[in-house]
């Protein structure tokens, strides 16, 4: 009891017309913990000893409900995206709340409501729940929320097909993107492969209008003529988590370009350190390039095609 109190009242809470404690000497009724069962309308009532007169308080409707929530609507997670579970407490007060979590993972959860993961690994994997903890002196706290499962996957590698494989010149192909899940969420943005000079590697250049990605997994080119390489990756959320580029899958034209002759001035098989040598790359198109190489086998392209 606390110094002050008058002794000479007794007091009574109610929860849904029925009653709880019988004549307390506190006007305190303490839920430890709470529980989504201790949801409910209470009213307390008093009564003073020596004159029986009677007060009673206003209803208080009381709802507790503890869950956790991910911040995607997907249940696959892969490796690298940015993950949010948000740990909810429901209540008709104004209660401030400490937040506490568990976790079957690897990870040790922070003390606040929202648990963020920037880069998220297959070893996040587990079941998260979370509680609350009121902040007043009572220290009352919720029970455990039921389990939210992250299961986290490597970082998928989409799949290119083309159709049709060969083709004559000005026909439409058209490019189909399968990735694992494909009910994801997934947006696709394709590509056209090109050679770089500098090496025997790739860049890839954004085909027209899929800068923001595309809702549909397949794309179509129009007016294909000759021989092109091409990818394709799918992205969700914001920012963009991005999967792998596919392998680049080629589509052939059935028209070769003319061959291409190399000559060398003077005509012979040895040269030595202070001898001039002439190299000519000739064949019947203004598009052919000479290019160099030190111990490799491709003297000529056409249009970033290496041949041989």
């Amino acid at each position: 009891m606390k110094e002050g109190e008058d002794t000479d009242w007794e007091y009574r809470c109610s929860k849904d017309g029925g009653e709880i404690v019988w004549y307390t000497l506190y006007q305190r009724y303490t839920l430890q913990p709470l529980y989504t069962g201790d949801s409910g309308r209470y009213q307390y009532f008093g009564r003073h000893r020596s004159s029986n007169y009677e007060k009673n308080s206003n209803i208080i409707s009381l709802i507790v409900s503890v869950s956790v929530t991910l911040q995607h609507k997907w249940s696959q997670i892969f490796s690298g995206e940015t993950i949010t579970l948000r740990c909810e407490i429901k209540d008709t007060g104004d209660t401030e709340w400490e937040y506490e979590w568990t976790t079957s993972s690897s990870m040790k959860p922070p003390k606040h409501s929202e648990y963020k993961i920037i880069y998220v690994l297959p070893l996040d994997s587990g079941d998260y729940r979370c509680r609350g903890r009121m902040r007043s002196g009572q220290q009352s706290s919720t029970e455990w929320s039921d389990a939210v499962t992250l299961r986290v996957s490597d970082k998928p590698k989409p799949v290119l097909s083309v159709t049709p494989s060969w083709l004559s010149p000005g026909a439409s192909v058209t490019l189909k993107c399968e990735v694992e899940h494909p009910s994801a969420g997934w947006r696709f943005y394709w590509y056209k492969t090109v050679p770089k000079l500098s090496d025997r590697l790739y860049r890839y250049e954004l085909l027209p209008g899929s800068d923001s990605g595309t809702e549909e997994d397949s794309y179509m080119v129009h007016g294909q003529t000759h021989t092109a390489g091409y990818v394709c990756r799918a992205g969700r959320g914001e920012p963009v988590f991005y999967t792998e580029h596919s392998k680049p899958t080629f589509v052939w034209s059935g028209d070769f370009p003319p061959s291409a002759s190399l000559t060398v001035s003077p005509d012979r098989v040895q040269h030595f350190t202070s001898d001039s040598v002439s190299l000519s790359c000739e064949g019947n198109s203004t598009e052919w390039r000479v290019r160099r190489y030190h111990d490799v086998w491709f003297p000529c392209e056409i249009k970033g095609l290496e041949l041989s």
